[in-house]
């Protein structure tokens, strides 16, 4: 049974329809006087119809050049849903944090026509040829560059980007899913998984799966591991949980978080908070610590900073290198301390990265 998706906020968008170009920006309605993100209206050939993406872009993707080539885009399933939480998660977390734990990334909400068609497994064909042959070269030709993909959805969204996952390699980095519908068409999805997620041998590959607590009062998590028929949303995904957690032979990077006091309808902001902060683990770079250590000499500061860099880009299989606004704020800070030498090392530092 299909969870009907619920509104946090109710949004107004006005669109503004010019047939030469493939896409058109109009903003979204925050709040009364608040404006965020755009509305890209373009022409799908595959539904032969208009259909409309949420998208939000951070400011250094306009000023920084160097670092927007390698930007991450998020990609989230219930756009209209999720759109506004992602931006917020992006705002706090990475584009307006002193000690930024996340990179600034690029946000596209996919809003749907029918959800029931689009995101059940089975009758998503056209959503998922939608996804990969029409959304994903869009918002590549208008950013440019590479830099990973990722793609979040909740209850049925889940079970599509499980399905994608499963289906379709090499156009997603990460798959970030909370209280995937595993229990639709009586787990064939979760089924379908078990036979074939052991084949899927990529290191730079990430799952994120939450689940919220769909049990009755004090029942033990060990408990649904069986097939109680009472209990089958949640014994699908502590199944496949066990099953992520117990196979030797995955050769890709997971995560499992069981929330026992998030319900369905709460856990997808927090799996989504989760999923980004366990991909970009260690993202966070000890700058200020590095700076102000007076044991610390110039030398070892910028060695420290470049293998930082270094060891995430390995990591995550795309250069990472930090926000040139970042850089300068540093510089001015190590300006205002008075260590020259530190600067003169980072000022060289930023030449050689931008």
């Amino acid at each position: 049974m299909s969870i009907k998706p619920y509104r946090l906020v109710k949004s107004i968008f006005t669109i503004v329809i010019i047939v030469l170009f493939p896409f058109v920006s109009a903003s979204q309605e925050y709040a009364p006087g608040m404006t965020v993100g755009q509305t890209l209206l373009h022409y799908s050939g595959i539904y032969n119809k208009k259909r409309e993406l949420l998208v939000y872009y951070p400011a250094s993707f306009q000023s920084d050049t160097a670092s927007r080539k390698n930007m991450p885009v998020l990609y989230i399933l219930d756009g209209e849903e999720f759109f506004l939480t992602a931006v917020n998660l992006q705002r706090m977390y990475a584009e307006f944090a002193m000690y930024p734990v996340l990179p600034e990334f690029i946000i596209v909400g996919i809003k749907h026509l029918d959800r029931q068609e689009e995101l059940f497994t089975g009758k998503g064909t056209e959503f998922t040829r939608y996804l990969e042959m029409e959304v994903l070269p869009l918002i590549d030709s208008i950013k440019g560059g590479s830099g990973p993909r990722m793609l979040f959805g909740h209850s049925a969204g889940g079970l599509q980007i499980l399905h994608f996952m499963r289906t379709k390699t090499g156009f997603f980095n990460a798959f970030m899913v909370s209280d995937p519908a595993l229990h639709w068409d009586n787990q064939n999805e979760l089924k379908a998984l078990e036979q074939s997620v052991s084949s899927i041998h990529n290191p730079g590959l990430f799952l994120f799966l939450g689940i919220s607590n769909l049990l009755p009062y004090k029942t033990d998590t060990l408990m649904v591991q069986g097939m109680d028929p009472n209990l089958v949303s949640s014994t699908s995904h502590f199944r496949l949980k066990h099953f992520l957690q117990k196979n030797s032979s995955i050769r890709f990077r997971y995560d499992t978080r069981y929330y026992k006091d998030e319900s369905h309808f709460s856990v997808p902001f927090i799996a989504l908070r989760d999923g980004l902060t366990t991909y970009f683990k260690n993202y966070r770079c000890q700058f200020f610590e590095w700076m102000t250590d007076p044991a610390l000499d110039a030398d070892v500061m910028i060695n420290s900073i470049e293998l930082h860099f270094e060891k995430l880009s390995s990591l995550l299989g795309y250069k990472i290198i930090p926000l040139k606004k970042d850089m300068e704020y540093y510089i001015k800070f190590l300006t205002s301390l008075g260590l020259d030498e530190k600067n003169r090392k980072m000022e060289i530092l930023m030449k050689n990265w931008y």
